[in-house]
């Protein structure tokens, strides 16, 4: 990722940071057995992504933040099974990642367009496969499938065959 990072993604993760890295070096706390478990589900090059940030003072700094989707996917989860966050504000902190999500994946697609077939396929199994992703839609009213991207710079089969399909399997799983 660039130093011009998208500043919605940016300002929406680096609130929560506290729990994955510190900007002054201190060690993060480790994760829980249950976070290490979904952590090894999800491997991936792409789980986190560095965030290259240089302070007033001119010092530049990197630190990780987790990649967007998995975000939405966390936030989802969370609203859901953890009744503390079933308030407005863990409502709103999913919407939010919803469209931080789409923009991450719509800033993608020019740079690698197949990786963001394989995060579409991935949003798209978390809405429909996922109890979460389904109730989170039916029940909230926040409709995770929103974060996928059909931008003409995708593969014309996906765009022609493969969205339209996935679209009426999200209609489908709606009733």
């Amino acid at each position: 990722m660039s130093r011009t990072v998208l500043p919605a993604v940016l300002s929406f993760t680096a609130r929560s940071l506290v729990a994955a890295s510190t900007l002054d070096g201190r060690p993060h706390r480790p994760p829980s057995a249950s976070t290490r478990s979904r952590a090894a589900a999800t491997r991936s090059p792409m789980a986190s992504l560095p965030i290259h940030y240089d302070t007033a003072s001119g010092q530049s700094l990197t630190f990780r933040v987790m990649h967007p989707v998995l975000i939405m996917e966390s936030r989802a989860h969370n609203v859901i099974q953890l009744p503390a966050y079933r308030n407005p504000h863990g409502l709103g902190q999913v919407r939010a990642s919803v469209h931080c999500a789409r923009e991450y994946l719509n800033e993608m697609v020019s740079s690698n367009p197949r990786a963001v077939l394989r995060w579409n396929e991935r949003i798209f199994r978390f809405r429909t496969k996922d109890p979460d992703g389904k109730q989170i839609a039916r029940e909230h009213q926040i409709d995770v499938f929103n974060a996928v991207v059909a931008d003409s710079r995708l593969d014309a089969k996906f765009l022609a065959t493969r969205f339209p399909q996935m679209v009426e399997l999200v209609r489908r799983t709606a009733t």
